[in-house]
């Protein structure tokens, strides 16, 4: 499940459809992705759940529009216990046109993640910043 500050709409661009496997087939203004309410509007958040927590080593995060906005990525264990594990300014060199992502890596300490909180200054990079899927990478065995 996914909840977010806000969403452009409540079904196209809502914060359920970062949920799940990529689908935004190229980089663009496409409503299979989330977007907050207002584009360049400042601190915007999203919030996706995973049930049952999944053992992480990292979350990729698929920025179909307007990659770069992603200042802090939490995680929450299944214990409720969060750890930011980035924090940005994002750095990432991103191809114009191109879908942006982002792999972060979850510390081995970490127990089993219930959630990932995702925290963008929208301001940051010009346009709607849209994200089309956030995935937790699994541990090695």
């Amino acid at each position: 499940s996914a909840r977010a500050s806000s969403e452009y709409r409540s079904t196209e661009y809502s914060a359920v459809r970062a949920v799940g496997a990529p689908d935004v087939p190229r980089a663009s203004d496409n409503g299979k992705a989330w977007a907050s309410r207002l584009p360049d509007a400042g601190p915007e958040w999203l919030e996706l759940s995973y049930a049952p927590p999944v053992a992480a080593a990292g979350v990729r995060i698929v920025q179909s529009f307007n990659p770069g906005a992603i200042m802090t990525i939490e995680v929450v264990d299944a214990e409720g216990k969060s750890t930011v594990v980035w924090t940005g300014p994002d750095r990432t060199t991103y191809v114009a046109g191109a879908i942006g992502v982002l792999d972060v890596t979850v510390p081995r300490a970490i127990g089993p993640v219930a959630k990932v909180k995702l925290t963008l200054d929208t301001a940051r990079v010009r346009g709607a910043n849209e994200i089309d899927a956030v995935g937790l990478l699994p541990a090695p065995k």
